[in-house]
C-alpha cells in the first residue's frame, strides 16, 4: 500500500550520478518499518543530493514493485498481477546505470509503459546488461478514485520543439503528468534532449498535454505520459518555474497552504533519478551537464522549493504538489515523509 516518490539533484558531466534507484525494501519482520535504499553505481566521487517521500495508504490502494536486474534488451516486459483496469494504476521507476558510463545516451533514457493490465514494458534504444531498473505498480482499487491516461508519441523529429496532444478534459486541481522518452544517440547538446510537460489550455479543465524542449537539433526517438486525476477528494496545485542562468533554487509559492504530512513533490519528468526532470538550452561546450535541469524538492506548508545543482544555463521546470485526502469515499488514509539531506551513497 506504499510508494516511494524521490528526485535527485547533481553538478556533474556523467549519467551514474544522475541516475539513482530507488526502491522501498519490507522487513522480514511485518511489525518492523521498512526501509528506504537508494543505490549509486559509479566510479566518481560527485555529490548527489536527493529528496523523497513516501506514501502510505491504509487501504484503497495497491502497489507491486519489482527489479529489472539487467538492461539486455532494448524492450523489456515484465509480467506483473493483473491490475483491473489501465485506467487506474500509473507506473514509477528509476535506474542505475554501468558504473563506467561516459555519456548520456542511448542506453540511459527509458519509457516504463503500462501495456496491458498484466504487463509492464521497459522501452530504451539500446541495451545494456549492467543498468538495472527499479519500478512499481500504483493501482487505485476504487474506480472511482483514479483514472489514468497514457499514451506514446514518435513525432519528435531534430525540428521539433514541441508536441501538442489532445487529452479527455481533466481539472487541474486534481490532476498531474509524467513523461518518460528515449533518444537515438548522444547529442552534441544536452538541452536538445531534456523534456518538460504540462497540462494546457485550461478554461477551466485542461484538454492538451505539451510535451516540449528548449532547443532542437537532435531527435526523440519516443515519449510516453501519463495523466493521472486524483478523483478521491485529493488535490493537485501545478505551475511551471523559470531559472535563470546562475540560479541554483527557485520557491514558487502554494495557495492554499498545504499540509506537507499529507503531500508529496515532483516535477514532470522521469529521468531515470527519480520524478525530476524539466528542460534547458545548455549546449556546447557543456555537452553532458545533466544537472542543469535536475531538481530536488523540500516542502512548506506556503512554498515549494526547488534546487539544482548546476546553474550553468537557465532551466523551465513543471512541478506538481499532491496534497492526499486522508478520507476519501475508500477510506484512504495517507502518511508522508521527506528529506532532503545530501546523499552520497555507492551501493
Amino acid at each position: 500500500r506504499s510508494f516511494l516518490m524521490f528526485q535527485g539533484a547533481n553538478n556533474t558531466t556523467r549519467p551514474n550520478a544522475t541516475e539513482i534507484r530507488g526502491r522501498i525494501v519490507p522487513h522480514a519482520c511485518p511489525t518492523t518499518p521498512p526501509t528506504v535504499q537508494f543505490f549509486r553505481v559509479t566510479n566518481e566521487t560527485t555529490t548527489v543530493n536527493l529528496s523523497w517521500y513516501v506514501v502510505e495508504f491504509a487501504r484503497g490502494v495497491s502497489v507491486q514493485r519489482g527489479t529489472v536486474a539487467s538492461q539486455s534488451s532494448s524492450t523489456i516486459n515484465v509480467g506483473i498481477t493483473a491490475v483491473s483496469s489501465l485506467a487506474r494504476a500509473f507506473v514509477l521507476w528509476s535506474k542505475s546505470p554501468a558504473a563506467a558510463d561516459p555519456s548520456y545516451s542511448q542506453d540511459d533514457p527509458t519509457i516504463g509503459d503500462l501495456t496491458a493490465v498484466n504487463n509492464l514494458q521497459f522501452r530504451v534504444n539500446a541495451s545494456n546488461a549492467s543498468h538495472t531498473i527499479d519500478w512499481e505498480v500504483v493501482e487505485f482499487t476504487n474506480s472511482a478514485d483514479l483514472d489514468v491516461q497514457r499514451g506514446t508519441s514518435t513525432a519528435m523529429t531534430p525540428s521539433i520543439l514541441s508536441v501538442t496532444l489532445a487529452i479527455t478534459p481533466v481539472d487541474p486541481a486534481k490532476s498531474f503528468a509524467l513523461v518518460s522518452y528515449r533518444i537515438p544517440g548522444a547529442s552534441a547538446s544536452i538541452g536538445r534532449v531534456l523534456l518538460r510537460g504540462r497540462l494546457s489550455n485550461c478554461t477551466p479543465n485542461c484538454d492538451q498535454l505539451i510535451v516540449d524542449r528548449s532547443v532542437g537539433g537532435s531527435a526523440i526517438s519516443e515519449f510516453a505520459y501519463q495523466v493521472v486525476t486524483l478523483n478521491n477528494g485529493s488535490t493537485v496545485q501545478s505551475a511551471s518555474t523559470t531559472l535563470a542562468s546562475t540560479v541554483l533554487a527557485a520557491s514558487p509559492a502554494l495557495s492554499p497552504s498545504v499540509d506537507t504530512s499529507r503531500s508529496v513533490a515532483f516535477t514532470s519528468t522521469l529521468s531515470g533519478g527519480g520524478a525530476n526532470f524539466g528542460r534547458s538550452p545548455l549546449a556546447s561546450p557543456l555537452v553532458q551537464s545533466l544537472g542543469v535541469s535536475a531538481f530536488t524538492t523540500s516542502l512548506a506548508a506556503s512554498a515549494l522549493t526547488l534546487t539544482r545543482n548546476n546553474s550553468n544555463d537557465a532551466a523551465d521546470v513543471s512541478w506538481y504538489v499532491a496534497e492526499l485526502n486522508n478520507v476519501s469515499a475508500s477510506g484512504v488514509n495517507f502518511n508522508a515523509r521527506e528529506d532532503g539531506t545530501p546523499a552520497n551513497r555507492p551501493q
